[in-house]
């Protein structure tokens, strides 16, 4: 819709150490990825209370992220973001929302900044 606004709570870069990996040798030993969140979410009854109850709750969505990535183990990094939008909508309330996650040390022979894949849903 035209003039429509959409409002955005992120969460960018967060650091988690996530076993992830097709090879069970790769997921040995948890790799260093970064983790983005961005949830969709009328901010205006926060912005006009200024109240934590109108808002959605940052830590929260933080503590999700690492939690998942301290305690389960994902073949695809599409696994773990899977897992993380259901925690998510379990906990969270939104309206859309994209998640980024980058494997910061794949393992390539070569250089680049990350792998990672990135995902949006409704």
């Amino acid at each position: 819709m035209p003039g429509e606004t959409v409002d955005r709570v992120i969460l960018s870069g967060i650091r988690c150490r996530l076993r992830v990996g097709v090879s069970e040798r790769e997921r040995q030993s948890p790799q260093e990825c970064r983790v983005d969140v961005e949830l969709e979410r009328d901010l205006a009854p926060a912005m006009r209370s200024d109240d934590l109850q109108d808002a959605l709750d940052y830590a929260q969505v933080f503590a999700i992220v690492l939690e998942l990535a301290r305690e389960k183990e994902f073949a695809l990094l599409e696994g773990f973001a899977g897992a993380l939008e259901t925690a998510l909508r379990r906990h969270c309330q939104f309206a859309g929302l994209t998640i980024r996650v980058k494997k910061l040390h794949p393992p390539f022979d070569g250089e680049l900044d990350y792998a990672g894949i990135e995902v949006r849903r409704p």
